[in-house]
């Protein structure tokens, strides 16, 4: 409690950078443990099984006819 204490005798701009300096060291943990995390995921697939599991899905796209158009077309002037 007595920490406590202390913490709110500061003033504000101390009190922001205590907080500001335990963001940026816990986000610093965050991303070490994070890319620990996926290098030891990623060190697991071999690139057999990264390029076997991929498949990519078959879409099946509708026949669309479109008509053709008249040589005169677009060559009279409205005006």
């Amino acid at each position: 409690m007595k920490f406590l204490d202390n913490l709110r005798k500061l003033d504000d701009s101390k009190k922001k950078l205590i907080i500001w300096s335990v963001v940026i060291v816990l986000g610093i943990a965050f991303l070490i443990l994070w890319l620990k995390i996926t290098t030891w995921r990623l060190s697991g697939i071999s690139k057999d099984q990264l390029m076997n599991g991929i498949t990519m899905p078959n879409i099946e796209l509708p026949e669309v006819e479109i008509p053709t158009l008249p040589e005169s077309f677009g060559t009279d002037t409205i005006f």
